[in-house]
């Protein structure tokens, strides 16, 4: 760069008169931050200034360039309204007033030392004023030049603070703002590429992501971010990058990205994924469940251990059998095994005592496993997947706090999960365990659906063996037979993603080391028995089985009886018959139940881990073989009363679940009072707290206390008999020294010996300890709070049914909203609000209809008009998806909007009244509601207005479809999708693109449909959204079978169905004439006739006017395939003007040829007007054929060919197959009915 004087060099200068005299005091101005002006010395200056004018017009002269002004071009600025004499002495009086109180010892009519008076001409001199501006320019370009980071980094500090803020909307301050954002941004980009250069990735990326902040589509700073994140081993993030990019681009100017981030995009894709890998370490890393001293042998399991460590089979092998029988102890040495052979092992499960908490049985396991990492792969592991922050603390608990809807957070989540757990699999293979399932929320399930499924695909993709393996132990028969827990795993068994493997009882011989194993433990006493008995859970043969036991929200709910689950597809099973527990099922002594040695398969699941047994002479036989006898091979009985029934005779009853806890109840009522009491509290904490948290509750929430070393003593009591044990635990992400119970039939039976009384006070103590422990930890702290009827539960109650409506964990939400809207000391129709929104997301319209009309009844009560409008239009658009679509419009006359209405109910109010007019068929009226909706949408902020919009839209363009404006339906379509995905909302978005899906199809753009729909059903499904998934998998079956692809039609279409019956959903009658027609296609008359019997009831339910005429459709083309044409044409009577072609046909085959020629003809004009190829295409085909009737072969010869070029052009092979068929009954070699 030339060396030249710079304006700021001169500012800088000191410098003397030519006379010699002192220079006067250097002037400072400042812009940055807000004006002000300083001198180096001389009497200080004024902060108020005598006139305002005076000082603008020195903050104007010192941003015009070269700081000189024509006086008319300030007077043109500082007074535009003044006629020329006016502004004249205004300027005067201003010049003088500045000149002033820039230098207060100015001599009268002495000449300004700053503000310089030249002809006509105002200027500050720059050898006597400097301005932080100038300054700052200087500095920038000097450093740009030189492409140093420290230099890049110290010309940045000199722009302190935005230029001038008090006059932010001063057009003559516009300019010098927007060249210096301009050149503080090239210092940004400047900056971020020099650090990249020197491989400082991420203070590159910290510096791009400021200046996106101010200028979200410059696309140098995505390329930064881009390659940063490549170098940090941030693919994903990468890839990421360069959508946002590229949608910026598109949005605010229009064009795609660059050659160079096109390239960096390429490089992401092709980059290997981050390499998530667990520490080398002397000894494998095995998750906090499964550390300690190991226990005994497993016993009786060799071939399903075999089985489960074979490399072949589906991602999920789901542990099955009664409680007690060895599940977990099985899945401990299942994971420890594979743990040795260089897998990586995570481990978490399902617990009732908090409550569900969303996601909780992979929270635990992703927790525990990234507590093992140190801090910077942790902070790796967050940097690429921000989206887990929100429910994994070990990532710290950070967000990007950009507002999304729920469905978009679950999408994330279930995405990220995806990718980590894909990542690390890359490294090494990973067995995830998942204990005791049936205790957790229904998105713990949908989460290893969505897991295995992309398992499964990457294992076809690579063409290797699965390297993300998932072990599941789980009572199935404690899941309600409509749980959606136990149709989730229904379906992973169906569709091939899982394995059912049952673990049974022991045989005989497996039962009696079992039993003797207790034996030797128990004779060897309590210092012995405690050494041996501390292995983690699942460690050791008598292992416990979990620690939660049943579904239910409170400690003793659930059960630890269970008959055996019956068997499906991929079984193993045991080959002994399936026990029975009741009391009458005792077995003789001897018999084995059946089964001879080496047969069984089940384990030790019990209270205690002993040493190696021994059947030497200190062994009861006679003792054992009657704890054979009465446990019949369930290793958890045979513990029990190998422990407990040491005096039983020979008249002692068969052991039952109830029986065997009162074994257990006997054992703790043998306690001292201080361990006694510290298991009751442990009791209350669940299976497991951390022990920190347990010792605070015994030193400030018992009385009296048990603190110190007497707590400590009562702990070492509550080891050394087994009844606890001593367990790592993960709390807010850190490991923790914790304590659990051995197994949950302990925790069970001592929580039930509780009063009432003594359970509040007890989980008042732990809410206490949580609450100044854990201050976010809102699932425990309402668990708690609700147990312990503090006023204080409805806050945290609330708090957590948010957490988990935010995160789509629907049922955990409806819990929560449940038990809250019962408490009296909460706003109770807000509560409802909320939770009809959660019932409507899993489809029970019905019961969302019942608790919006009493939160709406409560508003009316109130008289608050904007709630109530608000309600109301839920409550309408809730009862239309129900059916009842009359009490919906009854509904919203009711309570109707004014102009006084907030826009967000005004919006939802006119959207919610278009719906139902759509579904009534007045559809002209619909069109007008949702743009009334349009405007208050418009006025609404955020994410949510977008959402207004994109809906508007949508619903504009739906009922223009159905009036028969098919131009302006497309038009309105296009602009729904924007909206929607700024929206972030896939539910939105899944509508748009229905929309979008369904105007191809019309046009004929077949291909297009297809991927359109195949789109919105994979956000539908990942939504959760089983009535969308279902109306999006009918309408793709329809393209495929307008395709000619009849075998992925039927799939589509069958899957459909299955999706909308369980609910009678509102498009199930959709579903049904889909099917039919597919079934009557393939020759199905039958089927056909049976399912369109069903679509006809479940359309006359919501009296879906469009539902209704596409039954009716169905209906006459199987009329018409049958030989029956006046059939169809009384099925179609008063809707000719929606069916022409197919009205066209009935007529024709009627014998009415003139009547079909006319109605084909008609309807060839119209389709081919409003650009509807495939009506058009179904036209002229029914016109050729009416044309051959009368007699008019060469106009029909010519309607068949415009019909083939249309059809081949299109494509449209069906289609095609209509045209041929129709030249075949033109040449007479098919019957008119042979067409159909």
């Amino acid at each position: 760069m030339a060396c030249s004087i710079t304006v700021g060099a001169l500012m800088d200068a000191r410098h003397t008169t030519e006379g010699g005299t002192p220079a006067p005091p250097l002037l400072k101005l400042y812009l940055f931050g807000g004006f002000r002006a300083v001198r180096d010395g001389g009497p200080a200056l004024a902060e108020r200034w005598p006139r305002p004018s005076a000082r603008a017009l020195v903050k104007l002269l010192a941003v015009v360039p070269g700081h000189a002004l024509h006086r008319e071009q300030a007077m043109d600025v500082c007074w535009p309204d003044a006629d020329p004499q006016a502004a004249a002495g205004s300027l005067r009086v201003a010049l003088h007033a500045a000149r002033r109180a820039l230098e207060p010892e100015l001599a009268p009519r002495a000449a300004s030392s700053y503000l310089v008076a030249d002809g006509a001409m105002l200027r500050l001199d720059p050898a006597t004023v400097w301005i932080d501006a100038d300054h700052a320019e200087a500095a920038a370009r000097t450093a740009l030049a030189a492409c140093d980071p420290a230099e890049l980094a110290g010309a940045l500090d000199a722009f302190g603070g935005e230029l001038l803020p008090e006059d932010r909307y001063a057009t003559w301050a516009q300019p010098r703002r927007d060249g210096l954002t301009r050149l503080r941004e090239e210092l940004l980009l400047g900056l971020a590429a020099a650090h990249l250069e020197r491989g400082a990735a991420q203070e590159a990326a910290a510096v791009a992501e400021q200046v996106l902040a101010a200028s979200p589509a410059e696309e140098l700073a995505h390329r930064v971010l881009i390659e940063a994140y490549i170098r940090q081993g941030l693919r994903r993030r990468a890839v990421r990058q360069y959508h946002v990019c590229r949608e910026a681009l598109d949005a605010e100017l229009g064009v795609r990205p660059g050659p160079e981030t096109e390239r960096l995009h390429r490089a992401a894709l092709a980059a290997r994924p981050m390499a998530v890998t667990s520490p080398p370490a002397a000894a494998p890393a095995l998750p906090a469940a499964l550390r300690g001293r190991l226990g005994t042998p497993l016993r009786g399991r060799d071939g399903l251990l075999a089985g489960l460590l074979a490399a072949a089979g589906p991602p999920v092998r789901l542990l099955t059998g009664e409680a007690g029988v060895g599940k977990t102890r099985l899945a401990g040495e299942v994971a420890r095994r594979a743990a040795e052979s260089g897998a990586a092992v995570l481990w978490g499960g399902g617990h009732d005592a908090e409550g569900h908490t969303p996601y909780g049985a992979f929270a635990e396991a992703l927790n525990g496993w990234l507590a093992g990492r140190d801090a910077g792969e942790r902070a790796l592991v967050g940097a690429e997947h921000p989206e887990l922050a929100a429910f994994l603390p070990a990532l710290g608990r950070t967000g990007d706090d950009v507002e999304r809807s729920p469905e978009e957070e679950r999408d994330r989540l279930f995405s990220g999960t995806a990718a980590l757990l894909g990542e690390l699999a890359v490294a090494q293979p990973v067995v995830l365990v998942l204990d005791d399932l049936h205790a957790a929320d229904t998105g713990s399930f949908q989460l290893l659906s969505h897991l295995a499924r992309r398992s499964a695909d990457a294992a076809d993709a690579a063409g290797t063996g699965v390297r993300l393996r998932f072990l599941v132990t789980c009572r199935e028969e404690e899941l309600p037979e409509d749980d959606p827990r136990r149709t989730g795993l229904a379906a992973l068994l169906r569709h091939g993603l899982a394995t059912r493997v049952e673990v049974g009882r022991l045989d005989r011989e497996a039962c009696l080391t079992v039993a003797a194993d207790a034996l030797t433990a128990t004779a060897a006493g309590p210092s012995q028995a405690g050494a041996a008995a501390r292995p983690a859970r699942g460690g050791g043969e008598a292992g416990s089985a979990g620690s939660g036991a049943g579904s239910g929200v409170g400690p003793g709910v659930g059960s630890t009886t269970g008959s055996r689950a019956g068997t499906a597809g991929g079984t193993v099973a045991d080959p002994g018959p399936a026990p029975d527990l009741a009391p009458s099922s005792a077995v003789a002594p001897g018999t084995g139940d059946g089964r001879g040695p080496g047969s069984g398969s089940g384990s030790g699941s019990g209270l205690d881990s002993v040493s190696t047994p021994s059947a030497g002479p200190g062994t009861d036989v006679e003792r054992l073989v009657r704890v054979w006898e009465l446990s019949r091979g369930n290793p958890l009985f045979a513990i029990e009363l190998a422990r407990g029934l040491t005096d039983a005779g020979a008249g002692a009853g068969p052991v039952t679940p109830d029986s065997v806890r009162q074994l257990v109840a006997e054992r703790l009522g043998r306690l001292d009072q201080d361990t006694r009491r510290i298991v009751e509290a442990l009791s209350a904490a669940g299976g497991e707290t951390a022990l920190s948290d347990l010792l605070d509750v015994a030193a400030h929430g018992l009385r009296p206390p048990v603190a110190g070393a007497a707590a400590a003593d009562a702990l070492e009591r509550a080891i050394s008999v087994a009844l606890v044990e001593e367990r790592q635990v993960v709390v807010d992400g850190r490991p923790e020294a914790g304590v659990a119970f051995r197994h949950p039939v302990v925790r069970l039976t001592c929580y039930d010996r509780l009063t009432a009384v003594r359970r509040r006070q007890l989980h008042a103590a732990f809410a206490q300890t949580v609450l100044r422990r854990r201050p976010d930890a809102v699932d425990e702290l309402a668990s708690h709070f609700t147990r312990a009827d503090d006023p204080r539960a409805a806050e945290y109650l609330r708090r957590a049914a948010e957490r988990a409506a935010a995160l789509y964990a629907n049922d955990t939400a409806d819990r929560y909203y449940r038990e809250l809207v019962t408490r009296l000391d909460v706003d109770a129709a807000h509560a409802r609000l909320a939770h009809s929104q959660v019932l409507g997301r899993m489809g029970h319209f019905a019961q969302a209809a019942g608790v919006l009309r009493r939160a709406l009844a409560e508003f009316v009560r109130r008289g608050d008009h904007d709630d109530t409008v608000l309600a109301a239009a839920h409550l309408a658009d809730t009862l239309a998806k129900a059916g009842a679509t009359r009490d919906a419009w009854e509904v919203l006359r009711s309570h109707t909007v004014t102009a006084a209405t907030a826009p967000g109910p005004a919006a939802r109010h006119y959207l919610a009244l278009s719906l139902i007019q759509g579904i009534l068929g007045q559809y002209e009226d619909g069109y007008a509601s949702a743009l009334s909706a349009l405007e208050p949408a418009r006025r609404v902020r955020g994410p949510v207005g977008m959402a207004f919009q994109a809906r508007s839209y949508v619903v504009q363009a739906r009922n223009l479809a159905l009036a028969g404006r098919f131009g302006e339906a497309r038009e309105t379509a296009d602009l729904a999708l924007g909206p929607a995905e700024a929206s972030g909302d896939p539910t939105m978005i899944v509508a748009a693109l229905s929309t979008l899906r369904e105007n191809a199809r019309r046009a004929g753009r077949l291909h297009e449909a297809v991927a359109s729909g195949e789109r919105a059903l994979t956000l539908a499904e990942r939504s959760g959204d089983p009535t969308n998934a279902a109306f999006e998998r009918a309408n793709l079956a329809e393209l495929h079978m307008l395709l000619g692809e009849s075998a992925a039609a039927a799939t589509f279409a069958e899957a459909a169905v299955r999706g909308a019956e369980p609910d009678d959903a509102w498009c199930l009658p959709y579903a049904l004439a889909t099917l039919a027609r597919i079934r009557l296609r393939a020759g199905g008359t039958e089927e056909a006739e049976a399912l369109l019997r069903r679509a006809g009831s479940a359309a006359a339910v919501p009296r879906d006017r469009q539902a209704g005429l596409e039954v009716l459709a169905a209906r006459a083309e199987l009329a018409l395939r049958t030989g029956r044409p006046r059939e169809a044409l009384s099925a179609l009577a008063g809707a000719e003007d929606d069916a022409p072609a197919l009205v066209a046909w009935a007529e024709l085959l009627s014998g009415q040829a003139e009547s079909a020629r006319r109605r084909a003809l008609a309807e060839v004009a119209r389709a081919g007007r409003t650009g509807e190829r495939l009506a058009e295409t179904e036209a002229r085909i029914a016109l050729g054929a009416a044309l051959f009737r009368l007699g008019e072969a060469a106009a029909a010869e010519e309607a068949l060919s415009g019909a083939g070029d249309l059809a081949a052009g299109l494509p449209y092979p069906a289609g095609l197959s209509r045209v041929a068929a129709a030249r075949r009954l033109a040449d007479g070699t098919a019957a008119p009915d042979g067409l159909w």
